[in-house]
């Protein structure tokens, strides 16, 4: 167990009130990193960031080792495909631990829920329209020569230029949307409407130590924080001017991005934004094809199987074959297209709820990952102590039942004796060392007789080894070895010496 030390480190966190404050003039760069994240990420990636509460009320935790520990099994951190609802994202790890620091200490956590639920056309919102100030919506259009055309279009009707966040320690929770409407003739036999909806709780916790056994702290509602100053081929060329490159409308790209945007929004930029999977490959879908000229003699281009690009949301399709783009995905532009179409299949099957549950944990991370913040004054500092380790003696309940039964029997035999002394007072005051002395030469006759140590013993053995008294009936008793009757003191009893 550890015990308070002298000294104690630190490290930083964000801090929400003043990263709202501040406000970042690189904006939507997280979006863009999201984006590559998105492409890389797999769900069976163990995550130390990822926070969930256990059914026994919390994760438990070995200060020593860095690692989460219940009942003194050992777990590793979660995986991302392992989250619930009751999971959520904190900048610092989750087998953390403050120690033995006297004081509480706080840090930030997001935690998202994702609804994906198919709708009507009626439901898609009047908002949802080019060039809407303030909201995002774009449109994506491509064809292939065998008629398997995708078309995408994506909505957040609130205002993408304003931070939904507000600069405070206290619990805040927001609500976004997204509506897809997803066209794919290959895979997708009637178009298909979907209403993404994240719910967002923000807020700080106590972080665990040894004073609350090692345990993360509730969502606080409301919270007050020091001020941080106090501390391609022939025959597809034949085919590109079937394709108009203004069949797509990436939306209105000059509107800005706010600097602190939601994750649903995050997400939705990052998949169907300027510069995503979707648009540059449907807005010149030539620039993507392999052009491999055929070996000589040969009528077709050689392809291996060697992968080039990676789809987003890989962890949300169940299809192997969907993880990467190999060279022969992008033998001409039919391809290039139908790589997009694949990309809208899994948007359209039951594992896209999962997948964007995935995508609003990154978007989190993102935003609020402390390798990304490079402002000094956005952050706070966490105090630590692990103390120096002290053994404390751990006994099982049943351990110490046992032990106090039989330390209780023996206390009571120790009873029992005392108040025998007390009532019988079997001794003599001149019971002393003269009386040992005297006790030696009673035996001195037959023990000088043995020969060997055997008969030594034996002849030891045979002498008596109590004393009694001889004449019990008389006034003046008899001292002597072996006498049956016992040695009784009473008021003027006086014995023959030995």
């Amino acid at each position: 167990m550890p015990t308070r030390y002298t000294d104690s480190s630190s490290t930083r966190v964000p801090d929400i009130s003043a990263l709202i404050n501040l406000g970042n003039a690189r904006r939507n760069e997280a979006v863009v990193r999201l984006r590559n994240i998105l492409e890389s990420t797999t769900a069976k990636e163990y995550e130390p960031y990822l926070w969930a509460t256990e059914q026994e009320g919390g994760r438990c935790f070995d200060v020593w080792t860095g690692l989460s520990n219940c009942d003194g099994v050992g777990r590793s951190p979660y995986r991302l495909d392992e989250m619930t609802s009751d999971s959520w994202y904190s900048p610092i790890a989750s087998s953390f631990s403050t120690g033995v620091y006297p004081d509480p200490q706080y840090v930030p956590r997001i935690n998202t829920t994702i609804e994906y639920k198919n709708v009507t056309e009626a439901e898609w919102p009047d908002e949802c329209v080019r060039d809407r100030e303030g909201v995002f919506f774009t449109s994506y259009h491509g064809e292939t020569e065998y008629g398997n055309d995708v078309d995408v279009m994506a909505c957040i009707p609130a205002n993408i230029t304003e931070t939904p966040w507000q600069a405070t320690y206290n619990r805040q929770d927001i609500t976004e949307d997204l509506f897809l409407a997803l066209s794919a003739s290959r895979y997708i036999s009637t178009p298909v409407i979907y209403k993404i909806t994240a719910r967002s709780t923000l807020g700080y916790f106590e972080l665990p130590s040894v004073e609350n056994g090692n345990r993360p702290g509730p969502l606080l509602d409301k919270l007050e924080l020091s001020d941080r100053s106090s501390w391609s081929s022939s025959a597809g060329s034949g085919r590109n001017t079937k394709r108009a490159i203004n069949e797509t409308y990436a939306g209105n790209v000059t509107q800005h991005v706010g600097a602190h945007i939601g994750p649903l929004t995050a997400v939705g930029l990052a998949l169907f934004g300027e510069g995503s999977f979707i648009e540059r490959r449907l807005s010149k879908p030539s620039a993507f094809t392999l052009h491999r000229p055929a070996p000589a003699g040969e009528t077709y281009a050689a392809f291996g199987s060697n992968c080039v690009n990676l789809m987003p949301l890989t962890f949300a399709s169940s299809s192997a074959r969907d993880d990467c783009l190999r060279d022969y995905d992008q033998f001409d532009e039919d391809d290039v297209v139908d790589s997009v179409s694949r990309l809208v299949d899994t948007l359209d099957s039951d594992s896209a709820h999962s997948g964007f549950t995935i995508a609003a944990f990154l978007a989190n991370k993102e935003w609020l990952n402390p390798s990304v913040r490079d402002y000094y004054d956005e952050t706070r500092r966490v105090f630590i102590d692990a103390g120096v380790p002290t053994k404390k003696t751990d006994l099982a309940l049943w351990g110490i039942i046992t032990g106090s039964v039989f330390l209780g029997l023996h206390l009571l035999g120790l009873l029992v004796l005392a108040l025998y002394a007390f009532w019988k007072r079997p001794f003599m005051p001149w019971l002393g060392a003269e009386f040992v002395a005297k006790a030696g030469t009673a035996h001195a006759d037959i023990l000088s007789a043995a020969e060997g140590d055997k008969q030594w013993k034996q002849t030891v053995a045979a002498c008596p080894g109590f004393v009694g008294d001889e004449k019990p009936t008389d006034d003046v008793g008899r001292i002597a070895f072996g006498a049956t009757a016992a040695l009784i003191r009473t008021r003027g009893k006086k014995f023959e010496e030995l």
